[in-house]
């Protein structure tokens, strides 16, 4: 674990019309000490060649072409190869649009204090051109007592943490924890976020909604 490094994780699979846009979103990021970690799903695409031009455009890029095996295999094999304290989750057709968002995910973490760094998501509709808010944390969430009371407070405003591109979570939790992404099930964000909830993690809440994913 290398401390104050961020491991971004970006599963891709048949991506090369989303694929540059996700990784130029990152790369522009002010925050510096990131790697990178692109798995190649066993894509029937140009995305290996694409892959291969950003390794050489940004030795940050680190890309892994492995044999399809789905989505929580190639995100399971990324928290493998990942060297950061605090891992971050990217869909390949998504992207950062804050280039300061990896900066204050590290500045809320006090230093490693919290878990878990919780931000927001919006939506963009590919067929408006549109972005639409989902989500917008009241940041006094983080003044209450326990992580009991967090989980019920958001659940009553419709702001449950379940995609796994929502949050910045620790390596060692992760590790420590075995919570590695179930394989050949649906819902696995869902089903891995409750787990990481059972392990009972120290959660801070920002009010950053910079996490943009795709709809239509």
């Amino acid at each position: 674990m290398v401390k104050d490094l961020i491991s971004i994780i970006v599963p891709v699979y048949n991506g090369e019309k989303g694929i540059g846009t996700c990784l130029d979103s990152l790369i522009a990021g002010d925050y510096k000490n990131i790697e990178i970690i692109v798995i190649n799903d066993g894509s029937k695409d140009n995305t290996k060649n694409i892959l291969e031009e950003y390794k050489v455009k940004d030795s940050r890029i680190k890309p892994f072409h492995i044999e399809n095996g789905g989505v929580s295999s190639a995100r399971n094999y990324g928290i493998e190869k990942s060297n950061g304290e605090y891992i971050v989750f990217v869909d390949s057709d998504d992207y950062f649009d804050d280039c300061k968002i990896l900066e204050k995910i590290v500045n809320a973490s006090e230093n490693g204090k919290y878990d878990i760094v919780a931000y927001c998501i919006k939506f963009y509709d590919a067929i408006s051109g549109r972005l639409q808010e989902k989500q917008y944390y009241d940041e006094s969430i983080n003044d209450l007592p326990s992580l009991e009371k967090q989980l019920k407070y958001v659940i009553s405003k419709d702001q449950m943490v379940i995609s796994s591109c929502g949050y910045a979570v620790k390596r060692e939790l992760i590790i420590k924890n075995d919570l590695f992404f179930e394989k050949g099930i649906v819902a696995e964000d869902t089903e891995r976020t409750m787990r990481i909830f059972s392990c009972k993690p120290s959660i801070i809440f920002i009010n950053e909604p910079a996490y943009c994913t795709r709809r239509g």
